[in-house]
């Protein structure tokens, strides 16, 4: 298990009315956070015990601590981790992992460290990821929700073949698209690109078998370039402009 150390900054001050309100927001805020309940002071710092919701992935973490000696995880500890190879890999009974977002640790996400999690439906990358490595959510066909964070510039190939995935948003600072990223998912419809330099790949391979697939937007004062780019001419007539989504 690999770690480093990280200077930590508070982000927001919430308030809310009752606890039920701010266990229910609360993995959407930033860490370490502070929130005010029923007029009490809630600090989620780095020495907080780290909750996680999917049993079978406090299972799988709790046996990764268990290996240093440590009973409990700490949201300093989760911060503090920098590579998950291997832990989640084929496992069936991951259903949510909206945890993941607190590996604020790690700047890629593993090749097939999510692949064949065939119950897996909804996950959350930190903010920190730059790269999705080949196959990290490969043969992943109940995920519905995966959020692609901003930070991220290259997607690498077969990073969602066969995943589940309804639809993408692929965010502005990506650089480079890898090949079959969204390979054989037969529940794809829809496709967004933000960017507006297409970006880069080598060939139409991207929405192979997507027999769903009906529309890719990407900005429209750069339709006419993602037309004309290499693999991009593709897709040139499911292509519409963000601005009529």
């Amino acid at each position: 298990m690999q770690y480093r150390k990280e200077v930590l900054t508070v982000h927001y001050l919430r308030t809310f009315e009752f606890m039920g309100e701010y266990q229910k927001e609360k993995y959407s805020m930033g860490f370490p956070h502070i929130a005010a309940v029923s007029g009490t002071t809630i600090f989620l710092g780095e020495k907080s015990i780290f909750e996680v919701s999917d049993d079978v992935v406090k299972r799988i973490l709790l046996e990764k601590w268990n290996q240093v000696g440590s009973l409990k995880m700490t949201y300093g500890e989760i911060v503090a981790v920098r590579d998950i190879t291997g832990w989640f890999e084929g496992n069936t009974g991951i259903v949510d992992f909206k945890e993941y977002r607190y590996f604020e640790g790690m700047d890629y996400v593993p090749g097939r460290c999510f692949a064949h999690c065939t119950s897996l439906r909804s996950i959350v990358m930190p903010p920190t990821i730059t790269t999705i490595w080949d196959m990290a959510f490969g043969n992943t066909d109940s995920l519905q929700e995966v959020v692609i964070p901003e930070s991220v510039v290259h997607i690498k190939d077969n990073a969602f073949n066969s995943s589940g995935l309804i639809s993408v948003t692929v965010p502005k600072n990506v650089e480079d698209i890898g090949d079959y990223v969204w390979c054989h998912c037969h529940n794809l419809r829809e496709a967004t690109f933000e960017s507006v330099n297409p970006p880069r790949m080598n060939g139409g391979t991207l929405f192979s078998d997507c027999p769903n697939l009906t529309t890719v937007y990407v900005p429209g004062k750069s339709i006419d370039r993602y037309k004309r780019a290499r693999g991009w001419r593709y897709f040139a007539e499911k292509m519409k402009p963000i601005e009529e989504k």
